[in-house]
This record gives C-alpha cells, structure tokens and sequence, in this order.
C-alpha cells in the first residue's frame, strides 16, 4: 500500500516536473522567437533602406529657416516612376541645440515605418541625449513601436531597442514642404544684394513664417519683372524651381531656376 502511494507520488512529481520543464522551455522558445522577430523587421527595414539609397533619385525641398534660427528641408528618394519611397525630414531649433531626423518608409503609397533621431545638445538646463525610435505602421496605424536613448553617439547603436507606446509620426508637413504649400507657402518677400550676388527670397506671411533665400546667377523674364517694383509685388504667391549647388570649396546654395506667379 505504502509502496504504491510512494510510487504514484514520484509519477506525479516526475509529472510535475516534465510539465515545469516544458512550460520553461515553451517560454524560453517563445522570448527567443520573440526577439528573433523583433531582429527580422529591424534587418528588414535597414535592407529596405538600402535598396532605397542605391536608387539614387532625390528630390529636395527649398531649405527653410524662420527668424529664431530654426531650419526645417525635406528630401524625397524616388524609384524609376518617380514614386516616393522614402522622405527624409531635417530639423534644427534654438540655434542647433536641438536636431531632429525623420524618415519615413513608404510601400505602394502607404507608410510602412518611420524612424526618429533626435540629438539634444548640451546647455544651461540640460545634459546632452540622443534617442533613436523606431516605428512601424500596419494600414497606416501603428502596430509596434520601438526606442533607445543614450548620452553618447557613439554608444546608442550598442544599445537594445525597448518596445514603447507610441503615436507614430506623419509625413503630411514634409509633403506640404516639398509642393510648396501650407506653412512653406512661397510668396515674394523681395530681393537681397549681398557681395554682387543677387537673392530672391520667399516664404509665408507673418513674423514667424518660414522663407527661403536663392541666389539668381541668371535673370529670367519673372525676376526682370519683379525688379521693376517689388513693393507692388510683395506676397504674391510663386513657384519655384530651383538647384542646389556644392561648390568644390565646400560652399553649398539655392540657385533659381525659373519661377512663375501661381495665384
């Protein structure tokens, strides 16, 4: 009686244990698919980006700077059809003491994932940080969100990713920005004659209106007609067309193509 009690007691406590081992083996296999999963999209997206980069079709945005020194410029990667994959947003305020990098990563129209840079530099108030987020979207909702933050640049791609609650980002400023319309209206401001170089300016209206400054090297019919009186033309809406140049001095600018009035 006794030996079959201790027997059936050592069934059930090897019964228990291969259960035990089962479930922490189910839960280790689990963790790991987790992050194997978590790893598959993050080498997915840097392949994604690759593949984009290699293109090497770019759009680019007027550079835009208001009077505080804040900048703001959109670039845009295209494939053959001239279809957007990828925008890239640059913004610095405060004078570069904040600088922030948006990307985001666009399949068949819709935003598949964006990535946040940020770089707080250091002042009187706060310690230098950098946080990298990592975002992605499913029917341009988001379904997973991802971040690190360090106090060194040099060290933040050492770091793991921590899964986050996040509201995402959206690409509508930077495409406004590249079609030269809401906030980066471009209006006439006038003219600017600095060192024997001529520069058109435009922008919004207001005081804390972005503009954006191009050199003229060659006088079309639309500048000629705006030299004539700028003061009757002032805040008239145009469209630009222009070059970014980079001079073998490392000296870079906006040069005017061609414009027309669009109002």
């Amino acid at each position: 009686m006794i030996k079959n009690i201790l027997e059936s007691k050592s069934a059930l406590v090897l019964l228990l244990l291969f259960f035990l081992f089962y479930s922490c083996q189910s839960n280790e296999e689990s963790s790991k698919s987790k992050i194997k999963k978590s790893l598959d999209i993050f080498q997915q997206l840097n392949a994604y980006e690759d593949s984009i980069l290699s293109s090497g079709q770019i759009a680019t945005s007027l550079k835009y700077e208001k009077e505080n020194g804040s900048t703001y410029q959109v670039s845009a990667h295209l494939n053959p059809n001239n279809e957007i994959l990828m925008l890239e947003e640059k913004i610095s305020e405060n004078n570069n003491q904040f600088l922030q990098a948006n990307y985001f990563y666009i399949q068949k129209g819709a935003l598949y994932a964006s990535k946040e840079l940020t770089q707080h530099n250091k002042d009187s108030l706060n310690e230098e940080k950098y946080t990298e987020r990592i975002v992605f979207y499913d029917k341009e909702k988001v379904s997973k969100a991802y971040e690190k933050t360090s106090s060194k640049e040099s060290t933040i791609s050492q770091l793991d990713y921590t899964q986050i609650n996040s509201k995402g980002l959206s690409f509508e400023k930077a495409k406004h920005c590249l079609n030269q319309e809401g906030e980066f209206i471009t209006t006439f401001q006038g003219f600017v004659f600095h060192n024997n170089m001529v520069y058109i300016v435009v922008g919004g209206l207001g005081d804390d209106s972005y503009s954006s400054a191009l050199r003229v090297n060659n006088k079309d019919d639309l500048v000629l007609f705006l030299m004539k009186d700028q003061k009757k033309y002032l805040n008239r809406k145009l469209k630009i067309i222009f070059e970014n140049i980079d001079e073998q001095n490392g000296y870079s600018y906006q040069s005017y193509i061609q414009g027309t009035f669009s109002d």
